[in-house]
């Protein structure tokens, strides 16, 4: 069987325990590293939430995510409707022209990290491998088409499709140098780079907090660490560290506090949840 062949195991292992998903590592990574976007860290020594953290753009595109995949996987239509109702959580100018216009404008070239931070509900309702790069594909190219978004978006969804199903960090990070991102850099490396949105100078960072870290909250810390594009690095950081190691409730309960103030959002992350219902693997320590 080839890698893109691989299939979801339905059946509960010995060490797993039922529990209802929610793609809440995303929006988590996103509502902790909201307030360093601009304002960067470097050091994982930070209070984990303050009144200044905010759910941005990352979080509503991944909730909009989760909207195509409950009703007709239209990603465009999806996003496009996001914006429209969601307009000032922070999206580029340039995307939201785009969303906003009156006609269609066709599809943007960007190669920002945009695609890849609203990918991870893919990876959690997917069934095989091959269909999460598939959607992710297509999701990346409603907005984006661009060869690296593509790359980044298929790096993301397929790492947390493989972390949940009980494969290695090792095996994720491998799976994103598959899809043709650089895995060479360290986070105390990326500390030193220069501020980009860039998918290139994101996702890459994103797996460096996953593999250095040992649980959700390292993970997030590290990614957030790590500088540049703050919130969308932690977001996607998250959601590939929720899909390895779960997340705690009282890690999680900012977030779903934020979330509480938007009640169409917790609706749609409640249906997602029961419609892609499945089993978690618990785990316990590091990389495995």
């Amino acid at each position: 069987m080839s890698t893109t062949d691989q299939v979801r195991d339905p059946s509960p292992r010995p060490d797993a325990e039922p529990e209802r998903v929610h793609p809440i590592g995303a929006i988590l990574g996103d509502f902790v590293g909201s307030r360093f976007e601009r304002h960067n860290i470097k050091t994982t020594d930070f209070g984990w939430t303050t009144p200044q953290c905010r759910l941005t753009d990352d979080s509503v595109l991944t909730v909009a995510t989760c909207e195509a995949l409950l009703t007709d996987v239209d990603f465009r239509r999806a996003y496009r409707a996001c914006v429209a109702k969601w307009g000032g959580v922070g999206f580029s100018k340039s995307f939201q022209t785009w969303a906003l216009a009156h006609e269609e404008l066709g599809t943007r070239k960007s190669s920002g990290c945009g695609a890849a931070i609203r990918v991870s509900p893919i990876g959690w309702a997917g069934q095989t491998l091959a269909e999460v790069l598939e959607l992710a594909e297509r999701s990346a190219r409603s907005t984006h088409d661009h060869g690296h978004a593509v790359a980044g978006a298929q790096a993301v969804a397929g790492a947390v499709f493989l972390l949940q199903d009980g494969a290695s960090v090792a095996e994720a990070c491998a799976h994103a140098e598959a899809c043709g991102l650089s895995l060479k850099r360290d986070i105390a490396s990326w500390r030193t780079a220069p501020w980009s949105a860039e998918t290139l100078a994101t996702v890459p960072v994103a797996f460096a907090a996953l593999r250095e870290g040992h649980d959700a909250e390292s993970v997030t810390r590290l990614a957030v660490s790590a500088g540049g594009d703050s919130d969308s690095i932690a977001s996607m950081a998250a959601a590939m560290a929720e899909a390895c190691w779960g997340i705690p409730d009282a890690l999680s309960a900012p977030a779903w506090s934020a979330l509480g103030r938007a009640p169409s959002l917790v609706a749609t992350l409640h249906a997602f949840a029961e419609r892609f219902g499945t089993w978690r693997s618990v785990r316990v320590g590091g990389v495995a």
